[in-house]
């Protein structure tokens, strides 16, 4: 979690907080469009109809960050609520990863959140994934809550009421 409080506003803003992502090489849309798509389930994989019904299904920002050749090398999905904005769905593809790309993308998605309104920012990633966590923080997030995923172990069944 964090404020967005410290981001510059207006449109040139959102050009400087891309960092070396250049003004025109990020797309921003409404909705999940096929090439979005591609980056979230090349590293995600999974069903395109049931992903688009999955990351659709609220409102958001969709954004693409494209590189000098043309290639789609990163999206990031910012879904706008209030004053908050929750980042998700960040993926780069892997030959473009450890080049900034995440770290520009995710400041793109912050930038454009707070042109619409947004004050503060959440997120959630893996305990695990250290390169993700060392992108947040050093974009200003603090640990908010930490959860856990449980599973119910498989057995006999105990019957019907």
């Amino acid at each position: 979690m964090r404020d967005l409080d410290p981001l510059p506003r207006g449109r040139a803003a959102g050009a400087a907080a891309t960092g070396d992502v250049a003004p025109g090489r990020v797309r921003v849309a409404d909705a999940p469009d096929d090439a979005w798509l591609d980056g979230w389930l090349r590293g995600k994989g999974g069903a395109r109809d049931v992903s688009r019904a999955i990351v659709g299904a609220a409102p958001a920002l969709y954004l693409t960050a494209t590189d000098e050749a043309g290639d789609d090398v990163a999206v990031i999905r910012a879904a706008l609520a209030g004053e908050w904005v929750g980042l998700s769905c960040l993926q780069v593809a892997p030959a473009a990863r450890r080049s900034g790309w995440g770290r520009s993308l995710t400041a793109a998605a912050l930038a454009a959140a707070a042109e619409r309104g947004a004050r503060r920012a959440f997120l959630q990633v893996e305990s695990h994934n250290a390169g993700a966590l060392r992108l947040y923080e050093a974009l200003g997030f603090r640990l908010a809550h930490g959860y856990a995923y449980r599973e119910l172990a498989a057995g006999p069944s105990t019957g019907s009421r």
